[in-house]
């Protein structure tokens, strides 16, 4: 059995530049093992101006900084590997501007109304 992924189908929001964000349609990205694969409500806070660390994200989910978004959660260097084999530029643009999000462990959350399971093996 292979691995749940997500297609982007539509421009994600978020705090990237849109010509940025609209790269990520087609892109197909694998999804966390179980039981991080489902979509579900996830508390979030902006990519680029949210806490940079995982103690400073728990501190701000405390004091009820961020948001509730429901859908996807992807490892962020997984998400822009599959971004750079279509669009180099656009991984460039998040390896440079984000790079605090670019190691083990940091996801990016996109939202359900942008995606659909990818269902091919």
């Amino acid at each position: 059995m292979s691995a749940k992924r997500i297609r982007i189908i539509a421009v994600p929001p978020g705090e990237a530049p849109e010509n940025i964000r609209q790269a990520w349609i087609g892109v197909v990205i694998p999804l966390p093992p179980p039981p991080l694969d489902q979509m579900r409500s996830i508390p979030s806070a902006g990519v680029l101006s949210g806490p940079k660390t995982s103690l400073g994200q728990i501190s701000a989910l405390v004091r009820g900084k961020g948001f509730q978004r429901y859908g996807y959660t992807v490892e962020a260097l997984d998400a822009v590997e599959a971004l750079a084999k279509k669009d180099a530029k656009a991984a460039e643009w998040w390896q440079k501007n984000a790079s605090f999000r670019m190691k083990k462990g940091q996801m990016f959350v996109f939202s359900a109304d942008v995606c659909e399971e990818v269902l091919e093996p």
